[in-house]
């Protein structure tokens, strides 16, 4: 968790140099056996994927290959989308209100909408 986290956050303060927005995260789930790999053997190496954990409907905890990546780098926060935000927060009243943000606020929504959706494994 911790290591996807850290990651995520790179890349969008990459993302946030470089002045983009409205861009998105594409994460694939492939189901494995429990006994297919071993969480020790993964955790801290230079793979491109990780295991996640879920519970199904029934309860159940079930053992995932988690792939992800940022796409749909669209724009760039131009002096368009900069003048969009302004007559947005002043016709919403607040900021917080408008769909296109400034690099800045765009990647801390981005990542910390992550930070509550993905969590840490807890043992039951």
């Amino acid at each position: 968790h911790k290591f996807v986290m850290e990651q995520l956050a790179k890349d969008a303060d990459l993302l946030e140099e470089l002045g983009i927005i409205d861009y998105s995260l594409l994460v694939g789930l492939s189901e494995v056996d429990p006994e297919d790999l071993d969480d020790e053997e993964i955790y801290g190496s230079d793979l491109p994927w990780y295991i996640g954990w879920q519970k199904d409907r029934n309860k159940t905890m079930r053992k995932y290959r988690v792939e992800m990546g940022i796409i749909d780098i669209l724009q760039g926060f131009t002096m368009r989308k900069h003048g969009e935000y302004f007559m947005k927060s002043i016709r919403y009243c607040h900021p917080s209100a408008v769909s296109v943000n400034p690099p800045s606020k765009y990647r801390n929504r981005f990542v910390n909408f992550f930070k509550q959706k993905f969590q840490v494994k807890v043992d039951s």
